[in-house]
């Protein structure tokens, strides 16, 4: 059997171009599953690019990240954040726009679609839980595990404190009972005593001292701010805005953050982190709306005067449960209190009376006590919680010179805690949901004063995005294998999704 020249050569010819044809599709296949892969880690870098705009300022003054969702100015909208995407991912897609086209080969072919936004986070989002979770996380990362113990213990002693200012306050509104309940008491003894001078011919018996109760009864009724700050100027700050994040119904965001960080501890990192970035009367912030920030956290008032008022009867109010708790205990200032209400009251010859009259006065001592004590902390001074004969400055005689005492412009004490220390202990106190509102407040007040931040809302600033993207891969080695199979190569549709956020 004879070939004729040439035939083998054709049906090699032909079994290659088939197996090229087989060898392309299946090239082509593993390049459709490569792109597909591709397109998964485009979308997850276009979500950094996205979140990559955050806001400096933000950032700067308050470790604090978030994306401005109105992007620049105008109204909050998700298609805006949308389209910031969708060109961060076309130009991932495209490598051609970024080098030269000579340096670089586009197998992958491929090109997106669309984007979008499916669920958002904002850093309001569960009345500042969100914006919480990173002020913990932030403390935690640049702060030693130590400090957390050494604010436990001001926790414990916070605690107590309040406890002492509560019992306080229960036994001296009895006290005040009792007197009034005896005052009926106290009258008709005085008529039995004037009748039965008068008979004798003698001058009717009355107290030996002066009424230093009456006196300390004004000094309550006085405004409490101008006596501790002396007369000082006091800054007349206010909150203009009326929609603040604390009182505002805003946008809520749809996007679920994993809740990290929660509980007493991190409760006291949080509050470490207001005292770290908001300033006080001690140590106001210049740039800020408000002068007296921290005391705006404790009050939640508008204005700095009513801030500092609060704060300071508040101060007043814990220092006289633990002033007076010490003199009870205090062998030495119970006894003179006993003798000067004796000579008050001992005429009377009601032990009652004087008993009463001895808690009145000490209750008055206490008072006297802690408006000195206030007045120290804002000159500058420091207090001890717990007081000792050392750190006790008012004698029971001294109350008649109360008023002289609390205009002097000594600072008495240096020993114990500061003033800021006491604004600690009122934080710990106070509700971590108020603050961080309250902190929102402050934060978006002082951010519109600053360049490029004028328009800034805490409720638009975006904390984490989940997006789907929709992909077409263009075909490449198709070509071949189309020219033997008859079948043309088509576009490959992929849609991805994926989410991003701060991480706590």
């Amino acid at each position: 059997m004879a070939f004729r020249k040439g035939s083998i050569t054709v049906f090699l010819s032909l079994l290659c171009m088939l197996f090229l044809a087989v060898l392309c599709s299946v090239t082509e296949s593993a390049r459709v599953a490569g792109a597909k892969a591709q397109s998964a880690q485009l979308t997850g870098a276009g979500l950094y690019s996205s979140l990559a705009w955050f806001e400096k300022n933000l950032l700067e003054e308050y470790e604090l990240l978030g994306v401005d969702g109105t992007c620049g100015g105008g109204w909050f909208s998700e298609r805006k954040l949308e389209r910031r995407l969708l060109s961060a991912l076309e130009k991932s897609a495209s490598p051609g726009e970024v080098l030269p086209s000579r340096w670089t080969m586009d197998l992958w072919r491929l090109s997106v679609t669309d984007a979008r936004i499916t669920e958002y986070a904002l850093l309001t989002d569960g009345k500042g839980e969100v914006f919480y979770q990173q002020a913990v996380a932030y403390m935690k990362e640049c702060f030693p595990a130590a400090l957390a113990q050494q604010l436990q213990l001001y926790e414990q002693e916070a605690r107590e404190a309040e406890e002492s200012a509560e019992k306080a306050e229960e036994l001296r509104k009895q006290n005040e009972d009792d007197l009034e309940s005896l005052e009926r008491v106290r009258k008709e003894r005085e008529k039995e005593l004037r009748e039965e001078a008068e008979q004798a011919g003698e001058a009717p018996p009355g107290p030996s001292g002066k009424n230093l109760l009456a006196e300390m009864t004004k000094l309550r009724f006085r405004n409490i701010l101008k006596i501790v700050t002396g007369g000082c100027a006091i800054s007349k700050s206010s909150l203009t805005e009326l929609l603040l994040p604390s009182k505002r119904i805003g946008k809520k965001g749809s996007m679920k953050l994993e809740k990290r960080h929660g509980g007493p501890v991190d409760d006291l990192l949080f509050r470490e982190y207001l005292l770290q970035h908001f300033g006080n009367y001690r140590a106001q912030e210049e740039k800020s709306v408000l002068r007296y920030e921290t005391e705006y956290l404790i009050a939640g008032k508008r204005s700095d005067e009513l801030n500092l008022k609060s704060v300071a009867g508040r101060l007043v109010a814990l220092r006289e449960g633990m002033n007076y708790l010490y003199c009870v205990e205090e062998g030495s200032i119970s006894s003179r209190a006993g003798t000067l209400a004796f000579a008050l009251t001992g005429f009377l010859g009601i032990p009652a009376i004087t008993a009463a009259t001895k808690h009145a006065l000490l209750f008055a001592l206490a008072y006297g006590e802690s408006l000195l004590d206030v007045k120290d902390l804002m000159n500058g001074g420091k207090i001890p919680l717990h007081k000792t004969d050392a750190s006790w400055a008012l004698d029971p005689e001294d109350l008649g010179n109360l008023t002289a005492m609390l205009n002097s412009k000594e600072v008495l004490r240096k020993e114990g805690l500061s003033y800021r220390d006491y604004l600690r202990i009122l934080l710990i106190l106070g509700s971590v949901r108020k603050q961080r509102l309250r902190a929102l407040d402050l934060i978006e007040s002082n951010l519109r004063k600053l360049p490029g931040t004028s328009g800034f809302k805490a409720e638009n600033c975006v904390t984490g995005i989940r997006v789907r993207t929709d992909w077409k891969i263009r075909p490449l080695f198709w070509s071949l294998a189309s020219t033997v199979t008859g079948i043309r190569g088509v576009d490959v549709s992929v849609q991805q999704n994926g989410a991003l956020a701060y991480d706590p």
